[in-house]
């Protein structure tokens, strides 16, 4: 009795409709290839927010053993991730990336043509903005020839926000003298790949400012001929003294 009240049922369902036996006929969904960084690998201590508003990701695709541009995200907020989807990326292609934090999320991209990637400018003024924090997902980079920070050959146990000491305000990837232990990301199937592993974020240093047009440093007590106000009076005594003993 239940086989035939569901045999009913089927043909009940399947009158109205039509029904076909063939997996063919299956919808298929299609994910999209991205790669994605996400926040949460690579604040580290710095707080989203009040450290960190908003950052850029530029990323590189190393298949060929060096760093070539694939493309620079417009500015994200800190809270949200940033995806590079298939029009960039390439199936068993693999990929680095870096990451410049600013404390300002109102920034646009800098389209001046000296401009660097990752570089931003304030929006009213257009003046370039100095990143704040900056960090490298898949690589880590060192001084050439020098052992790092851990003392190990090796990225793993990547160092903490306090014991990473600051990096300049260029580029990575600008410093010939820079070296790389790279641990890509591979895109190797359908789907989300999220960045890894990624540094925590460091702080950077700011630009030293650059001197006045050529201008001499202000020497009070200076003579014309360059000798020290104080060196010249010492030398005049020692004239009259001299003086004194010959007569």
């Amino acid at each position: 009795m239940p086989r035939f009240a569901a045999a009913s049922l089927l043909v009940l369902v399947c009158w109205p409709i039509g029904c076909i036996d063939d997996s063919s006929t299956i919808p298929t969904t299609i994910v999209p290839n991205l790669v994605t960084a996400d926040p949460t690998t690579f604040l580290g201590a710095a707080r989203c927010g009040s450290d960190v508003r908003s950052y850029v990701v530029t990323l590189y695709d190393v298949t060929s053993g060096t760093r070539a541009r694939v493309a620079t995200s417009t500015p994200t907020e800190c809270t949200r991730q940033t995806s590079f989807g298939a029009a960039v990326i390439s199936y068993r292609h693999a990929y680095v990336a870096d990451i410049d934090g600013y404390d300002r999320d109102d920034l646009v991209p800098d389209t001046s043509a000296n401009a660097g990637p990752g570089d931003l400018v304030d929006p009213v003024t257009l003046q370039r903005v100095a990143k704040r924090w900056a960090t490298t997902c898949g690589e880590r980079p060192v001084p050439a020839d020098a052992e790092l920070a851990d003392g190990s050959d090796s990225p793993d146990g990547a160092p903490s926000l306090d014991d990473a000491s600051p990096v300049d305000a260029g580029s990575p990837s600008a410093d010939a003298s820079i070296d790389f232990y790279r641990f890509p990301t591979v895109v190797l199937s359908s789907g989300e790949v999220v960045l890894h592993p990624c540094l925590p974020l460091r702080p950077v240093l700011a630009p030293a400012p650059e001197p006045d047009g050529g201008s001499l440093p202000d020497r009070a007590d200076t003579t014309d001929d360059g000798v020290d106000a104080g060196d010249a009076g010492a030398a005049d005594a020692g004239a009259g003294d001299a003086s004194g003993l010959e007569q």
